[in-house]
């Protein structure tokens, strides 16, 4: 090969020379490989905690510029440490030696963004690996060009051989920081140092590789021009840089300890070590703070404290291990009741208390009290033990109940011991707003039975043409005859199905019932033309309604076009006609 410094037959070079390296700086260049590594990996996990794009970059780049400079700094130390005989003071092109920072500091800067990701993709590994492995081999062998030697060749498939081990070495050295954190059972600034060392490892593997295909036959000498970096020089560089990388990865390593001390105490005094949520210190201060934005806002919030009831009895019979079994099972419970800016905190013992945010009327505060209590009537499953848990639950609402927290959480927890005595399982400190909540809840429980017992029925309206008196088709218009209550209205039923999550299987049941009266019309000869009927929005804009609505027409009988689908009160179960 005729090209570059492949060709090794030309006949101006000597013979091949040996060369030897400095074992001490040897083990320098890795050491300095390693402390990059580490550097590396320490801003990678600070660029990953970064909250704005931002700051990520300012990390991102400073990583860059530490990692390049390191592997940078490990190349030229262990070149210092290679000396063959004759070319022992060689110098080195200034403007080569600095312009080689900069294929290192762009591998670098893809490696960080690569470990700064919550989760690892093939793709993006691969990526990442094989700019990483170019930035290194290019700053390698353009490194080696600015030693300007005429009597320096390589061996194409060492050459070769060395751009692909810098591939694998550096894919390797970034999978180091997913796979030790599970090898190891070691935490934090301990794994750390152990991937740094082994990513230095890897690095200064790539360069001894390149080394290998280095070869330098005996050459006349030829003056080099332009300014040199003599070895002192680059040694001089290389300490000042070696330097800057260990005063700055300690300084990162300190914030990050640091932080972590400040993060572990913090959670130490604002969380319950049970059940892992706050606790009641915490939770008065995210009250506060939220009082102060309802307060500019002019919005209302609402405090739930809710009670285990007879968990005592767990505790004395079962032991503490159960009770406290029970205790993490109904936080997980109760946390999974809250939307994306409630609070929720263990109070103490049994008591747990939540804040419900940005609620509109008073009434809608009934909404969690409800999930919550739906959650807690799967039995709990301990060993071969079912346990059944059961809550009350007091309410109170800012403004309307109380102006401070203090007195939020002390009306909360007097409607709570009203609750005990109740049916429904909470209670409002306001007794009007508890009243219209057991009204809904026993509705909304009276409604399940009429649906389970087909106990609604329908009554229909004929749509008639005024103008030529031509009968057009009818509209179904739903009827509830309560046992106890008489003929209950759809503008009093349909808003309670809406609350309680069966306004689905009402407009399932009203499209069933259509349809079989529909299908008997049909076949008793009766030309009614069209029917219309009220869906309800939330039913009616779910992906699965035309296909269910089909699928209705099938098993009944009934033929989709004798639908009044462009009927205007379509969708509007929510407001119906009476």
């Amino acid at each position: 090969m005729n090209f570059w410094r492949f060709d090794r037959e030309d006949p101006s070079l000597g013979r091949l020379l040996e060369g030897d390296h400095d074992p001490l700086l040897v083990g320098a260049s890795i050491a300095i490989a390693c402390l990059a590594g580490f550097t590396a990996l320490t801003l990678a996990d600070r660029m990953a905690a970064s909250r704005t794009s931002g700051a990520k970059l300012w990390w991102q780049v400073g990583g860059a510029i530490v990692m390049g400079c390191g592997i940078w700094a490990m190349h030229f130390t262990a070149m210092l440490a290679f000396s063959v005989q004759g070319h022992e003071h060689v110098g080195y092109d200034v403007v080569i030696t600095l312009a080689s920072i900069a294929p290192a500091i762009i591998g670098s800067a893809a490696a960080l963004q690569f470990l700064s990701q919550p989760k690892s993709k093939v793709p993006r590994l691969l990526a990442c690996a094989l700019l990483l492995a170019l930035g290194i081999g290019t700053m390698h062998y353009s490194g080696m060009e600015a030693m300007n030697m005429v009597s320096l060749r390589y061996d194409f498939a060492l050459f070769c051989l060395s751009i692909l081990v810098a591939f694998v070495l550096a894919l390797f050295a970034l999978l180091i920081h997913y796979g030790l954190r599970l090898w190891l059972p070691v935490p934090g600034l301990s794994a750390r140092i152990a991937a740094g060392v082994l990513m230095g490892l890897a690095v200064a593997g790539m360069h001894f590789t390149a080394m290998g295909a280095a070869q330098v036959y005996e050459a006349p000498m030829v003056e080099q021009s332009g300014p040199l970096m003599s070895p002192t020089a680059i040694g001089m560089a290389i300490a000042g840089i070696a330097s800057l990388i260990l005063g700055f990865g300690l300084l990162v390593a300190w914030i990050d300890h640091q932080r972590a001390v400040r993060l572990a105490l913090y959670h130490l005094a604002h969380t319950d070590a049970l059940t892992g949520l706050s606790n009641r210190s915490h939770f008065a201060q995210q009250l506060e703070s939220e009082l102060d934005s309802s307060r500019r806002l002019g919005t209302r919030l609402a405090v739930l404290f809710m009670d285990l009831d007879d968990f005592k009895s767990i505790n004395d019979s079962l032991g503490h291990a159960v009770g406290d079994q029970v205790l993490r099972e109904i936080a997980e419970r109760l946390r999974q009741q809250l939307r994306g800016n409630d609070v929720l905190a263990r109070f103490g013992g049994d008591e747990f208390i939540m804040l419900a945010n940005g609620i509109g009327a008073p009434i809608e505060a009934a909404l969690p009290a409800e999930r919550i209590i739906r959650s807690l009537e799967v039995p709990i499953q301990f060993r071969e033990l079912k346990l059944h848990a059961a809550g009350s639950i007091g309410i109170s609402i800012y403004p309307d109940d109380a102006l401070t927290a203090e007195e939020l959480i002390q009306h909360a927890d007097a409607a709570m011991y009203a609750a005990k005595s109740g049916r429904h399982g909470y209670s409002f400190y306001n007794e009007e707003l508890t009243a219209s909540a057991t009204e809904r809840v026993r509705v909304g429980n009276d409604l399940r039975s009429a649906l389970k017992n087909e106990a609604l029925t329908f009554q229909y309206q004929p749509l008639v043409d005024l103008r030529s008196g031509e009968w057009l088709g009818m509209e179904a218009l739903a009827r509830w005859l309560h046992p106890l209550e008489g003929a209950i209205p759809p503008n009093r039923f349909i808003p309670i199905a809406e609350q309680n999550g069966l306004i689905v299987p009402v407009g399932e049941w009203a499209l069933r019932s259509v349809c079989r009266q529909g299908r008997k019309w049909l076949e008793a000869g009766v030309p009614f033309g069209r029917i219309a009927v009220n869906i309800g929005t939330e039913h009616l804009s779910h992906s699965g309604f035309p296909n269910s609505s089909l699928r209705c027409c099938g098993r009944t009988g009934f033929p989709p076009e004798n639908w009044n689908w462009r009927s205007p009160n379509l969708a509007c179960l929510g407001t119906p006609r009476i």
